[in-house]
């Protein structure tokens, strides 16, 4: 790991939709259809919110998975 690396900002749904950045139930249904990735742990969804604002800046320039690698 580099130094450089910016620790990743993880949200539950609830916590991402208190933001304003869209609603609750908007955000759910994206995760279940994988449309942004999510981390499901027990019954709670997370959420790496700064790659949600990525993709709702540029949803073309959005590719599934490179969020694992970098």
């Amino acid at each position: 790991m580099t130094e450089n690396t910016k620790p990743v900002t993880l949200m539950t749904i609830h916590e991402a939709a208190k933001t304003g950045i869209m609603p609750e139930n908007t955000l759910r249904r994206m995760c279940r259809n994988n449309e942004v990735p999510c981390l499901h742990v027990g019954r709670r969804t997370f959420i790496n919110f700064d790659v949600l604002v990525s993709f709702l800046n540029d949803p073309n320039n959005y590719i599934k998975g490179a969020e694992v690698n970098g």
